[in-house]
Parts: C-alpha cells; sequence; structure tokens
C-alpha cells in the first residue's frame, strides 16, 4: 500500500464553511514533517478532499482545515521523517513512519473509514491525534 496525500491545498474558497483544527501532542522527533489529509467516504485513502503540511516544533505540530462544507469526513496523518511525500513501508507492509487518525482507532492493516469519521455541520471542530 502506498499512501500520498496529493490534493487541493487548502484556501478560503467556501466561506461558509468550517474550520477544523487537528494537534498532535507527542511526536517522537522533530524531523521531517507530518502530512495530513481529509477525505471522504467515496475518496478515502486515495484522494483527499483537502490536505495540510504541519511543521514540528518541541514534539508538537498543529493545521487548521479553513472552511469545510458540511459532510462526513476523515483525517489521516503521517510523520514524514525523510520528507519524501510518501508513507514508507517495510518489505512485510508494515508503515515504518507513525501514522495517526481522528478518533484515534489504529488497528493491523489500513485505517477504515467507519472507525475514523466525524460529522461537519455547524460548529468548528478540534481533533487531537496521537500517534
Amino acid at each position: 500500500m502506498s499512501l500520498t496525500l496529493t490534493a487541493q491545498k487548502n484556501n478560503d474558497k467556501n466561506k461558509n464553511g468550517i474550520d477544523i483544527t487537528v494537534t498532535i501532542n507527542k511526536i517522537p522527533n522533530n524531523k521531517g514533517v507530518v502530512r495530513f489529509a481529509l477525505y471522504t467516504e467515496k475518496g478515502f485513502l486515495e484522494t483527499p478532499v483537502l490536505r495540510e503540511t504541519g511543521t514540528i516544533k518541541n514534539g508538537k505540530t498543529e493545521v487548521t482545515f479553513k472552511n469545510v462544507a458540511n459532510n462526513v469526513y476523515s483525517i489521516v496523518c503521517y510523520h514524514d521523517v525523510n520528507e519524501n511525500k510518501i508513507l514508507d513501508f517495510m518489505p512485510n507492509g508494515m508503515p515504518t513512519e507513525d501514522i495517526g487518525v481522528t478518533n484515534n482507532r489504529i488497528s493491523f492493516g489500513p485505517p477504515s473509514f467507519k472507525e475514523t469519521k466525524f460529522t461537519v455541520n455547524s460548529k468548528p471542530l478540534n481533533f487531537e491525534i496521537k500517534f
């Protein structure tokens, strides 16, 4: 499995949308960046709706997806230690970089939309994702 987070960069076109702020507080080191992707069920793990890149300072990062339309979404992120813009894997399929998801439900294998989904409707949202 290859996870790339290519999508439209977050922008301010939808001025009536909701902001979603995502924080990670315990990143193992300050190397690289953390790449975040916002997905709907239809494009889950394939085609992000929006993406953001978080810089790491003192083991922490925070990004905000701005003006997100009402819908059901999931956020997946990974610590891109070597900044090659892909999630790296060992030959046996295990990731070599940390992965996080909304609702902090990581099991063996790729995350599922069902376990990581949330609804955007009328209020700004804040998530803390754990690696």
